[in-house]
């Protein structure tokens, strides 16, 4: 039996290209969700979080990581941000890095 969709966790640490790739030569066709994504801030919230505008063009509520908070990185407006979804909900996201 041929898997019809799959769901991709990864930290950002790795190649996510290479394991798309991969995973596309050994189940042709098969839809992925990826458990990571790209966005750009759109509102800062209070308590380090944040509204952040996915790619697609929606909007989820984020929070920043413990290591960036431990590290005083500071996010504004406009700032792309790389993110880890939560599985369970798909409106929440934790901010991992800011990629500008």
């Amino acid at each position: 039996m041929t898997p019809q969709a799959g769901i991709l966790f990864a930290a950002i640490d790795f190649d996510h290209e290479l394991i798309l790739r991969r995973i596309q030569q050994a189940f042709p066709g098969i839809a992925l969700i990826g458990g990571t994504t790209n966005g750009e801030i759109s509102s800062v919230l209070a308590g380090t979080m944040f509204r952040v505008k996915l790619e697609s063009g929606h909007e989820v509520l984020a929070h920043i990581s413990g290591k960036m908070r431990k590290r005083f990185i500071r996010l504004v407006v406009g700032d792309k941000v790389k993110m880890e979804m939560s599985p369970y909900d798909l409106t929440k996201a934790r901010i991992v890095f800011r990629l500008n």
